[in-house]
């Protein structure tokens, strides 16, 4: 019989790191000492994120980051999720610093245009519905109003979502009154200034930067002992971050570490952009509107607009889609449209050996819900929570990799039902994703919440109940009944309470500042 080809790789593995301890023996050198020195591959946004950070919290390790000018972060226009805040607290900066320094502006969350079908909209709020009550959540009192004859649309019971319609933004109270207030934020970003402040926080405390690419890794018994500058030098570490982005320079090609696709789920696989000047209100929000073959994302910030477009390049050539992309711009634009490829999917393992990949080099998923920064932040948070010693005992890179996946798996199953309860009838692309089947784990949470509306969080979930509850309610997939508990309440009960809410969430928006004037006031600060 053959061997079991996971099995074979992992016995591989592990004779590889015998006979590396045996030759670190034999030099006098503990194998299994603490981390003496780091060396990040690429920079860009993951490599200076996890520069920043590491060299903060790992204050007796040196710190070296290999950068090619192909590996710098591009300016364009990037969204994130309220997680990038905890993470600018970990390296000590507040929001202001990063508004002020990088054309920034606060983001409450997405807009989505026309993916239900022309003309319809619905809001992805960084922020809460309603309030529960004996214990249920407050969308089955929603739906049991909706049964009796009331069309509430849900997104009135948001804040956030209220303040985004007004372009008004607050910061959210740490005790807010009641969970009706809670809310939560982002920012958007020029990418390549972000990445120069992160850069010169990084450098201020004892990063190493080499300003070269890479022209040969060596690996020894699984591992990389080191990497060859293309000026010739050679720089040897314990651990190694890959953050080469799509190419997976050391992860994938000098470790062969394999790639699953995931295309045939999110087909989506060129994104073209172009900046434009802002014509309209500074929203604090992004905008997600469906093209034909794909979709458009608006991104507004202090100077300009960041425009792209997402599409299949099955079903829509790359000029025609620069064309399209021009021709939806609000105003003139300010540089020539800039082509980028990409690949739906992971890499079956983001740590092997001695070498953890983060961002683009361990998986991608495109950006419909700005979550490229989340995905950097917790790979760093994970291997901080993980660190190993220079032994980096494979029990540590198993639960590494058993995380990442379950976060990669249950994000791209967020990013499907986008795609698969759309309602564009007619167009190639937006049929064939109906008729795509699901993966399982989201075909079982879609059967539960058409059954009853019953919500389910599987671990390593990105977003929780109330995001997928938007989604549900934004695309129109509706739950056949609520919960009985909900029945507690009469329907004037319910309709009482919810005019209470109502009238909460807009006296607390009258208290909100134009997000112009929120602005104005980080950039002073």
């Amino acid at each position: 019989m053959a061997d079991d080809p996971v099995k074979g790789a992992g016995g591989r593995m592990l004779h590889d790191m015998g006979a590396r301890v045996d030759d670190e023996m034999a030099r006098g050198d503990d194998p299994r000492g603490p981390l003496r020195s780091i060396v990040i591959v690429g920079g860009g946004l993951a490599g200076w994120m996890a520069a920043a950070q590491l060299a903060r919290q790992l204050e007796s390790v040196s710190i070296t980051i290999v950068e090619s000018p192909e590996d710098q972060a591009a300016g364009i226009a990037e969204a994130t999720t309220p997680t990038i805040r905890a993470y600018l607290r970990g390296i000590g900066v507040a929001e202001q610093e990063v508004i002020a320094a990088c054309q920034g502006t606060a983001r409450l969350g997405t807009e989505f245009v026309d993916w239900r079908g022309p003309g319809r909209r619905f809001f992805h709020p960084f922020g809460h519905y309603g309030m529960r009550s004996r214990g249920v959540a407050f969308h089955h009192y929603w739906r049991k109003l909706r049964a009796a004859g009331h069309e509430l649309p849900i997104a009135e019971l948001c804040l956030a979502s209220a303040m985004a319609r007004y372009d008004r933004f607050m910061l959210p109270s740490d005790r807010p009154e009641q969970d009706l207030l809670a809310f939560d934020w982002g920012l958007h970003l020029d990418a390549g200034l972000f990445a120069r402040f992160l850069m010169r926080r990084a450098i201020a405390q004892g990063v190493v930067h080499v300003d070269a690419g890479i022209s040969h890794v060596h690996v020894e018994h699984g591992l990389i002992r080191a990497v060859d500058t293309a000026g010739g030098r050679t720089i040897t570490g314990d651990l190694f971050l890959d953050c080469t982005g799509p190419r997976s320079q050391l992860l994938g090609r000098a470790l062969e570490t394999p790639f699953e696709d995931w295309s045939n789920l999110l087909p989506c696989d060129r994104v073209v952009t172009v900046p434009c000047v802002r014509t309209g209100p500074l929203h604090p929000y992004t905008r997600s509107t469906a093209r034909p073959a794909g979709w458009q994302w608006r991104i507004p910030l202090q100077n300009r607009i960041g425009n792209g477009h997402v599409y299949s390049s099955r079903h829509l050539s790359d000029d025609a889609a620069a064309a399209a992309l021009t021709g939806w711009l609000e105003g003139e634009a300010m540089a020539e449209p800039q082509l980028l490829r990409m690949r739906a999917g992971r890499r079956t393992r983001a740590w092997t050996g001695n070498c953890v990949a983060l961002g683009q080099a361990a998986g991608f998923l495109e950006p419909l819900e700005s979550t490229s920064l989340a995905l950097i932040q917790s790979g760093i948070e994970r291997l901080l929570a993980l660190l190993p010693d220079r032994g980096c005992a494979p029990a540590l890179a198993d639960e590494y990799n058993r995380v990442t996946a379950l976060e990669h798996e249950r994000l791209r199953d967020f990013l499907v039902l986008h795609y698969a309860a759309n309602a564009r009838h007619g167009e190639a692309f937006w049929d064939e994703r109906r008729d795509t089947a699901l993966p399982p784990m989201l075909a079982h949470k879609l059967r539960l919440f058409r059954a009853r509306g019953h919500l389910v969080q599987y671990d390593g979930e990105t977003f929780g109940d109330s995001s997928w509850l938007s989604l549900y309610a934004g695309l129109g997939v509706e739950a056949a009944a609520h919960d009985p508990m909900a029945d507690h309440f009469s329907v004037d009960d319910v309709q009482a309470a919810i005019t209470r809410m109502k009238a909460s969430i807009a006296d607390t928006v009258a208290l909100a500042e134009p997000h112009e004037a929120f602005l104005a006031r980080a950039a002073r600060a």
